[in-house]
């Protein structure tokens, strides 16, 4: 019974994942410490739930993510964070989100950006999206 609950619940998130993270991301970039972590906490408790549902929020939640803040306890939670998304969103919809975020985010976030997409690997179905990522210094 809690299985087919969790896989409802799932499904709802889903289908209003642009509606529920409009309201969720700011919360990621509160000034406040203890709100600012428990989103952090909140968001990579359901990184793993939602996966490549994700995807349509990810060139907005991944900016949100603070990285590099120096709030304390702040910046590696969230870069566990972006971790789980590397780890559980298809690089299929992952490569292009984290390129631009690599362009446009703070020179301190680059490196940490980079060294994400550098691990990116995407292979799709029936050859239709073939790309590897590689990043070498200059």
């Amino acid at each position: 019974m809690c299985g087919t609950h969790l896989i409802a619940y799932c499904t709802l998130m889903c289908t209003h994942t642009l509606q529920i993270f409009d309201a969720f991301t700011p919360r990621l970039t509160d000034s406040n410490v203890k709100v600012n972590l428990a989103a952090l906490e909140s968001f990579s408790r359901l990184v793993p739930l939602l996966g490549d549902c994700l995807s349509p929020v990810l060139p907005n939640i991944l900016p949100a993510l603070p990285i590099t803040s120096k709030l304390a306890g702040v910046a590696p939670v969230a870069g566990r964070a972006l971790q789980l998304v590397c780890q559980y969103v298809d690089s299929a919809h992952l490569v292009q989100p984290l390129v631009n975020l690599s362009q446009f985010t703070n020179p301190r976030a680059q490196p940490i950006v980079v060294s994400h997409l550098a691990g990116t690997q995407c292979w799709g179905g029936g050859g239709a999206i073939v790309c590897s990522v590689r990043v070498e210094p200059i």
